[in-house]
């Protein structure tokens, strides 16, 4: 019985697979004029069936929807090592979490760095501890770092590994302003769960400058993070009251749990 199970859903599956990205189809699913399924990405693509090059009808195929929404599907990290199999009202929830899930290098937009890496959390760490190690801080409670000859020009950049996640500082002038954050990378709902803390001291005179915020997530562009407010901004004339003789920018971070999630 168990292998007649699995051959039946294999055999679904293999209805289900789009003729022209072999993605698996999701709803809405439409068919042409002799039966042939395509999926919603696809059809806007083609002018007629890539099958039997027949035109399609302007009707949904509800008995394979139906169907799709009752099979468990492989997840599409498989090919990485996942075995879990879920169902479509699962499928992207999970996918959105899977520990085989492809990421990027997070340097790679650095341009004296421009790495093509890619595999997935699991593996990345390794990849930055091997390759980029120059670019990589272990953190160990509250801890001094920096930004050096800090210019409005200039995108600073840096992976820090803290609680056994990997975390991305980045640090950019714009339009006179200095913005700076701390975003996690994995899962986007892990990112809430730390938040980092950056204290700015003048020792000349005594003043000192302290901002909190949570992490944000690795996927937020900073275009969007600038536009929420969620993360550091100073005025860079302020900034320039912080700074040593040799143009560093010095600073005091902590990383630590956010006790509310």
């Amino acid at each position: 019985m168990n292998t007649i199970s699995c051959d039946l859903r294999q055999g679904l599956l293999s209805e289900l697979e789009c003729p022209v990205c072999t993605e698996y189809m999701l709803p809405p699913i439409v068919f042409c004029t002799n039966g042939h399924n395509i999926c919603p990405s696809c059809k806007p693509k083609v002018n007629q069936c890539p099958t039997c090059r027949q035109p399609f009808v302007k009707i949904r195929n509800v008995a394979l929807e139906k169907i799709a929404r009752q099979i468990e599907y492989p997840c599409t990290y498989s090919k990485y090592g996942c075995t879990k199999k879920v169902t479509l009202d699962m499928k992207n929830k999970h996918e959105k979490v899977c520990s085989y899930n492809v990421y990027g290098c997070p340097l790679r937009k650095v341009p004296a760095v421009n790495c093509s890496w890619g595999g997935n959390l699991q593996d990345l760490k390794k990849h930055l501890t091997n390759s980029h190690k120059e670019w990589t801080y272990e953190y160990k409670g509250k801890f001094m770092t920096g930004l050096v000859d800090i210019k409005p020009a200039r995108r600073y950049c840096y992976i820090i590994f803290a609680y056994g996640e990997i975390f991305y500082r980045y640090f950019s002038v714009k339009n006179g302003t200095l913005y700076g954050v701390l975003q996690y990378i994995g899962p986007r709902e892990n990112s809430a769960k730390y938040r980092y803390k950056m204290i700015f001291d003048n020792k000349d005179d005594m003043g000192s400058i302290s901002i909190c915020h949570v992490t944000q997530s690795f996927v937020d562009s900073m275009d969007d993070i600038r536009e929420t407010g969620k993360c550091l901004k100073l005025h860079f004339d302020v900034v320039k009251n912080f700074v040593n003789m040799k143009n560093n920018l010095k600073f005091q971070m902590e990383i630590s749990k956010n006790e509310l999630n």
